[in-house]
């Protein structure tokens, strides 16, 4: 991987601006000039304000750092993804074979990577899942010091697998442990969905104070945000959680103007399923 003030160099030079404005109001010109030249570390801090000032996002500019070629751990969850929409087993199972073969004592990664998959075919085939491997990872993700991408999708990913309790921690850890690129756009839709599904399971589970809560933690974060779909589904559950304590007329005007919405922006397949949803959930009809 290129050294970061290098490539801190080749991303401002092709957007054309100077060391002035990168460095803008927080950092010295004097600062950034030597960090770009390899003479000088940078803070985590201090390199999110420079990802900010270059408009570029934290895969991007690491897409750029390895070369343009998209990170092991990216292609994995891709790969996971495409293969859990698919419930292909056989897909899952050779990539589980792949990764078992590059576990080793020095790295974590690929050892969890096999879990994952386990979870997911007992999630698709409806048997149990391994306690000490839905323990692993929990302690995995309540320990790590920060939540980046891998950590965020693997929660994602995996959620189904955990209790209650837990579920509602491992949440308040992803809020928090990712705060520090919550400005990052990919990150933040990326927890947006996280808490959507998150919220899903809750009301699933009927549990209204859990849901209540989840509600009351991500309202500021969905604040004035661009249309997106987590954005919507955000909005729809909203609605339903709010027929379910008995706020039923505001509800489903909330959850009606989310479906037509999605009907006036031409995504029908959405519109589809949260009709299905509420009316399955609530037993009310549009």
């Amino acid at each position: 991987m290129k050294n970061l003030g290098s490539v801190i160099r080749e991303v401002r030079q092709s957007k054309a601006l100077t060391l002035k404005q990168v460095a803008g109001s927080e950092l010295s010109v004097a600062f950034l000039s030597k960090v770009e030249r390899g003479n000088s570390d940078i803070s985590l801090n201090n390199f999110l304000i420079v990802l900010k000032a270059l408009n570029i996002s934290w895969d991007e500019f690491f897409y750029v750092a390895r070369g343009y070629q998209v990170g092991n751990g990216l292609k994995f969850m891709e790969k996971i993804k495409k293969y859990m929409l698919e419930d292909n087993v056989y897909g899952l199972q050779r990539l589980q074979s792949i990764e078992a073969t590059m576990c080793n004592d020095d790295s974590n990664y690929h050892h969890f990577n096999v879990i994952i998959i386990d979870l997911i075919i007992s999630q698709i085939q409806h048997t149990q899942f391994k306690k000490e491997s839905v323990t692993e990872l929990q302690t995995y993700l309540l320990n790590v010091e920060n939540w980046g991408i891998y950590e965020l999708t693997l929660f994602n990913n995996v959620m189904f697998c955990f209790p209650t309790p837990v579920l509602s921690l491992l949440l308040d850890n992803a809020m928090k442990k990712a705060i520090a690129y919550r400005h990052l756009p990919q990150y933040e839709e990326l927890l947006m969905i996280i808490i959507c599904n998150n919220l899903e399971i809750t009301l699933q589970q009927k549990n209204i104070v859990q849901a209540e809560k989840i509600v009351a933690q991500s309202t500021e974060i969905y604040r004035n945000k661009r249309i997106s779909l987590s954005n919507m589904k955000f909005k729809f559950l909203q609605g339903i959680l709010m027929m379910y304590t008995g706020d039923v007329d505001s509800g489903k005007k909330l959850v009606v103007g989310v479906i037509e919405a999605c009907y006036v922006l031409g995504d029908d397949e959405q519109a589809y399923s949260f009709e299905k949803y509420l009316n399955e959930s609530t037993n009310f009809e549009i």
